[in-house]
C-alpha cells in the first residue's frame, strides 16, 4: 500500500509498504482524509530517532495524525465500533505507567506519543490499524472531510495570519486584531473606553503573548493561559458536536490528492504560508 513516510528533513516520499495486520481489540481502517502535517518540513522534532518509549518505533514513520477513516475490518474484542463505521482517530499514545497516568491524567504522560509521528501507522497511508479506544465514532451524517478537523481543533491556533483572521470572523468573531499590523493593547483599550478587556485568553505559548494579555486586561480582570500539546478525554466528543453546529468546514482552503502532497501540500508551507488555513488530503482519491 502507499504511505507517506518521514525519512529526514525535506525527504518525505510516498513509499510502498506492507498492509498492517489487525490484532485483538483493534480496527483496520481505510484512511479517507488527512490534514496536511505542517511541521514535518522543519526537521525531526517529535519523530523518534531512537526507539520511542511508548511505541518502540523509530524512523521510518508513516505520517498523519489528523485524519478521518472508515472501519473495514474488526479484530476480536471491542464491541462499540463496527465495520463501516466512520471515525476520527484520537492519536494520543501513553505508556500508562508514569505517575500522572496512574493518577488519571495520561495526557501529561512523560512518554507521550502520537499516532502519525511516534509510530503505530498514520493517516497518510491507504490503511492503518488502531486500537478501538483511538477511534472516535462520528455521527452518521457527519462529513468525513470535517472529521479530519477534529484533532487539530482540540488544540489552540498558534499562528495569526490574515487568512486566519478572515476565518475567525467567519466563525463568529466580531472584532479581530492583527498583531502584525496593529498594536493589540492600543486597539483593545480603544474598543473598551480605555478600561481594558474583562477576560484575555493567551493561546500562543510565547512570552510576548502573555505580557500583551497582562497589558490589555482591566483592573480585576482575568487572564487565562490556554495551551495544549494534548487533549483530555471527552474533548474529541465535545468538539465533534461543536463542529457539527458551526461552519468549521470553511477552514479547509484546499483539497489535494496524496500524490500531490509535495507540490501542493508541503512546498506551499514555505512559499505561500498565509494563503491556506487547512489543506485537506484525499487519501482515497
Amino acid at each position: 500500500m502507499r504511505a507517506v513516510r518521514f525519512h529526514g528533513r525535506g525527504d518525505i516520499p510516498i513509499d510502498q509498504i506492507e498492509e498492517p495486520v489487525i490484532s485483538s481489540g483493534s480496527r483496520k481502517v481505510t484512511n479517507r482524509y488527512q490534514i496536511r502535517p505542517a511541521f514535518y518540513l522543519c526537521g525531526p522534532m517529535a519523530i523518534p530517532q531512537a526507539l520511542h518509549a511508548t511505541t518502540s518505533a523509530k524512523l521510518l514513520v508513516t505520517l498523519g495524525h489528523e485524519s478521518s477513516e472508515i472501519i473495514e475490518e474488526a479484530g476480536e474484542g471491542g464491541m462499540q465500533l463496527k465495520v463501516g463505521g466512520r471515525v476520527a482517530v484520537r492519536p494520543n499514545l501513553y505508556d500508562l505507567t508514569r505517575p500522572c497516568c496512574v493518577l488519571g491524567r495520561p495526557d501529561c504522560c512523560r512518554n507521550l506519543g502520537f499516532i502519525g509521528y511516534s509510530g503505530d501507522g498514520g493517516g497518510l497511508a491507504d490503511h492503518v490499524v488502531v486500537q478501538e479506544k483511538h477511534a472516535i465514532l462520528l455521527p452518521k451524517d457527519f462529513p468525513l472531510e470535517m472529521g479530519a478537523l477534529v484533532e487539530p481543533l482540540t488544540v489552540a491556533w498558534h499562528a495569526v495570519s490574515p487568512q486566519r483572521q478572515r476565518f475567525a470572523k467567519l466563525l463568529g468573531a466580531t472584532n479581530v486584531v492583527g498583531p502584525r499590523m496593529e498594536d493589540v493593547v492600543t486597539k483593545v483599550r480603544s474598543m473598551t473606553g480605555d478600561a481594558g478587556a474583562h477576560v484575555a485568553f493567551e493561546c500562543s505559548g510565547v512570552p510576548a503573548g502573555f505580557y500583551t494579555a497582562l497589558e490589555e486586561i482591566r483592573a480585576r480582570g482575568t487572564v487565562a493561559i490556554v495551551e495544549a500539546v494534548n487533549c483530555d478525554d471527552g474533548d474529541f466528543e465535545a468538539l465533534i458536536d461543536a463542529i457539527w453546529k458551526t461552519r468549521s468546514e470553511a477552514m479547509i482552503t484546499s483539497k489535494i490528492r496524496m500524490e500531490e502532497i509535495e507540490e501542493k501540500g508541503f512546498k506551499p508551507l514555505v512559499s505561500d504560508r498565509d494563503k491556506h488555513v487547512k489543506v485537506l488530503i484525499d487519501v482515497s482519491a
